[in-house]
């Protein structure tokens, strides 16, 4: 296949493994309701420099996520789609930019196939879906390694490559902060000391590089910094990234060893391959050359990262999302030269098969037994409340299998075994992908709890609050400041203002205080972050709730009756 050809197929590839699900479902807390409002907020101020949530500052993110949501919004409406939009953009950048860093370490079948693998995994096509700066970040990233290896490793100066580096990740500081030109920069700096040419950076265009990253990266924070009078940098750099990186916040810890299950789950199903990976990369060490260069410099990339999000107190699985380029190349080019004759122990072959059939297997008890179908007490405690929506994907377990059996039946066809492999790679996470939109929808509660209950209401003046229950969707689904009280008292009196007014709280909050709240049920909807139904309670003064007949009181005896 031609070099053009080649990427459209991955440009097609990308964008069908997320645009078609893109704006289905409603918004996943907490995350997406954030970046999605405080891009709306921004929308409907015009200040484009300050974030703000529920019209509060917003000090956890820089601005390119919102900026680019904006001309979304600004393109399609304000909706889901549009707020996804950039990541899903932003994820086939990514696919491109490993295609051709692949195709430069290793040639153009090893780039076709580690774009395949990439924009095939779990956790990346995840993300492509999720209107987070994750992705956004990683394309500035892998933009950063693709300048640097095209200027240092293949331009016969090898000193091409500081400016559009120093431009990348300014990109990336802007899309998530200083990790967007620490990490990349460490990683260059270890493969330039591991290949003994450190050196190389005392160069005058390392100062072009700089001024690049400044102009790109420091305008911004420096207006936000004026504007908020250092209260966004003193949040955003002393809370959001030292203390982050100090202690655990928001009790998301983990040992050291915690994102080696987050990469074997995020990385499937190509982390059956990972034994076959590491043998296939022992083998490039041990011989000089480009082969030795490139999986040296994959190495350091994934090392810096998981070495430093390791030790790093609080944990979450997105954070090693920047690894999944790297480890894509590796098992990219393995599986590439083995189709292109190159020796594989059989052990490293057929245990890549078998692990892929465990992938199945594992997907398909994971589902029935999250769907209720299945009594696996493990699961159950975890879930707590069933899925039965899941149940119906379990059959996504057999695609896995069925690529393992073609890739075994294929025998010498090496090549035909590499399409059936990946093919059904594609196959397994589109479908992944399409039934959490799908079967989880039923089980969140904002976006239907705001429209059944009227509380999106943009022609009247009304007024919203939440007690003991709130997600960062409900200010987006309503687009209007909501009110967090503290105490049944607060909420007493939100309820007697003159103005309609709505109250999202818990089920359980509400049949303990339904005889001190002045108000009627409206809405009632499960919530699977709180694990329980949550209800939107209205005043008297809701035109969309008629007031008791005399005749027939509400139960209870008084005007808090559903």
């Amino acid at each position: 296949m031609g070099r053009i050809g080649a990427g459209w197929l991955l440009l097609v590839v990308s964008l069908a493994l997320t645009l078609p699900n893109l704006g289905r479902s409603s918004l996943w807390d907490i995350d997406e309701g954030l970046n999605a409002e405080a891009a709306r907020e921004m929308l409907e101020s015009g200040d484009y420099v300050v974030p703000r949530f529920n019209f509060e500052l917003r000090t956890a993110k820089p601005a390119l996520l919102y900026w680019l949501q904006v001309a979304a919004y600004r393109w399609l409406g304000v909706s889901e789609l549009a707020a996804r939009l950039p990541s899903a953009l932003s994820a086939a950048l990514v696919v491109l930019g490993v295609w051709l860093l692949g195709r430069a370490m290793a040639g153009p079948t090893a780039g076709l196939v580690a774009g395949v693998v990439l924009a095939s995994t779990v956790q990346f096509a995840l993300l492509a879906h999720a209107a987070t700066p994750d992705m956004l970040m990683l394309a500035a990233v892998t933009l950063a390694m693709l300048a640097f290896w095209l200027g240092h490793e293949v331009a016969p100066s090898g000193r091409a490559w500081f400016v559009p580096f120093g431009v990348a990740t300014g990109l990336a500081v802007l899309a998530k902060g200083p990790v967007g030109l620490m990490l990349p920069a460490g990683a260059v700096g270890l493969y330039l000391l591991w290949q003994g040419r450190l050196g190389r950076l005392l160069d005058r265009r390392l100062l072009l590089g700089g001024l690049a990253w400044a102009v790109v990266a420091l305008p911004w924070y420096v207006l936000v910094g004026v504007e908020t009078r250092g209260e966004f940098l003193r949040a955003f750099l002393g809370h959001d990234n030292f203390r982050r990186a100090t202690q655990a916040l928001e009790n998301h810890s983990g040992p050291l060893w915690y994102y080696l299950p987050v990469l074997l789950v995020g990385l499937a199903p190509w982390s059956a391959w990972i034994g076959a990976t590491g043998w296939h990369s022992r083998d490039q060490l041990r011989q000089p050359g480009p082969g030795r260069d490139a999986t040296r410099f994959l190495l350091c990339w994934v090392a810096v990262y998981l070495l430093c999000f390791s030790v790093v107190a609080t944990k979450l699985p997105n954070y090693i999302l920047p690894v999944y380029p790297a480890l894509a190349l590796l098992v990219g080019r393995t599986l590439a030269a083995w189709a292109d004759g190159a020796r594989l122990p059989g052990v490293w072959w057929h245990g890549g098969l078998v692990g892929l059939v465990l992938v199945g297997v594992v997907t398909s008890v994971g589902l029935l037994a999250a769907a209720g179908q299945l009594p696996l007490p493990g699961i159950a405690r975890a879930v707590r409340h069933p899925f039965p929506e899941l149940g119906g994907g379990a059959w996504l377990g057999l695609v896995p299998i069925l690529g393992a059996v073609g890739g075994w039946w294929s025998g010498e066809h090496r090549r035909r075994a590499l399409v059936l492999l990946l093919a059904s790679g594609v196959v397994y996470v589109a479908g992944l992908a399409t039934l959490a939109s799908v079967a989880l929808e039923p089980h969140k509660a904002p976006r239907e709890l705001v429209a059944a209950s009227g509380a999106c209401d943009r022609q009247h003046e009304i007024r919203l609050a939440s007690l003991d229950y709130f997600q960062p969707s409900l200010v987006f689904y309503a687009q209007r400041e909501i009110m967090q009280l503290r105490t049944v008292e607060e909420a007493e009196a939100f309820l007697r203002c003159p103005l309609p007014a709505y109250l999202f709280l818990t089920a359980p909050a509400w049949e303990q205080w339904r005889e001190r709240l002045p108000g009627y049920e409206l809405a009632r909807r499960y919530d699977l972050y709180r694990r329980c139904e949550v209800v939107v309670v209205g005043n008297r003064a809701c035109p969309t709730v008629p007031p008791p007949a005399p005749a027939e009181p509400p139960a209870g005896g008084g005007p808090n009756g559903r």
